[in-house]
């Protein structure tokens, strides 16, 4: 009799001490699975949140640059049909007639991301290319101030500007020197592009040193009137490296 008792208590001793083993056991895994899901890769919807923060990132900084631009094509009563061959500062894609300075100029926007604006004047120039030669070179000679139209640009809000202008007499058109006169580019970044026949750069970038002395003035690129049309890929290599 006393042998049976012995025993019953043995196993229930045995009992005991495996539940209270299978109780730590149970704890030990709930902590690995917690330890294990705290070490799991981010979810999907956590990449997508990330790649919205850098696309605003990147919307933010395309905020702060413009391409500004003064095209012929734009400022002067091109007549429909006109010969593209024949005029030096305008191209001619499929049934477009675009200023070289504004085909340039969009290249680079879509590089950078950034806003346009174009220079316009109130009195455009004359449809015969050498008339409009004759007046470029008469408003230089006067020192004239040619008036703009459109709406004044908020030159505020941006810090980086691409400037894009035919070389007209060796200098930029007139109609900077009235554009510069009314913009304020104090602490901004300006790179200058320029096209040409031949002149490079000329006085355009002395000229705008002077006028804005305590603007970052760079040169950026020259084109060949003739080569803009097959210099897309360039531009905008070009664009995004600078």
């Amino acid at each position: 009799m006393m042998k049976k008792v012995l025993v019953m208590m043995l196993a229930l001793c045995l009992m005991v001490i495996g539940v209270g083993c299978s109780g730590s056991d149970s704890q030990d895994a709930a902590s690995d699975s917690q330890a294990s899901s705290a070490q799991e890769p981010a979810s999907d919807a956590d990449d997508e949140a990330d790649d919205e923060d850098k696309d605003d990132d990147d919307d933010a900084k395309s905020g702060d640059t413009i391409v500004i631009f003064f095209s012929l094509a734009g400022n002067a009563n091109l007549p429909d049909g006109v010969d593209a061959s024949s005029r030096a500062s305008i191209v001619k894609d499929g049934d477009d007639v675009d200023g070289n300075a504004e085909v340039i100029a969009d290249w680079i926007a879509d590089a950078k991301g950034c806003d346009t604006y174009e220079i316009e004047t109130v009195e455009k120039y004359p449809a015969d290319y050498d008339e409009t030669v004759d007046q470029a070179q008469k408003e230089q000679n006067d020192n004239a101030r040619p008036k703009l139209e459109g709406d004044k640009l908020d030159l505020a809000k941006y810090k980086n500007v691409y400037l894009v202008f035919p070389n007209w007499w060796g200098d930029m058109p007139m109609a900077l020197y009235t554009f510069f006169d009314e913009q304020d580019f104090s602490d901004k970044s300006i790179t200058v592009c320029v096209t040409h026949g031949g002149s490079g750069f000329s006085d355009t970038i002395s000229s705008i040193k002077e006028l804005e002395p305590k603007a970052t003035v760079k040169e950026g690129m020259d084109l060949y009137d003739s080569d803009v049309l097959d210099s897309e890929k360039e531009v905008k290599d070009w664009a995004k490296a600078n």
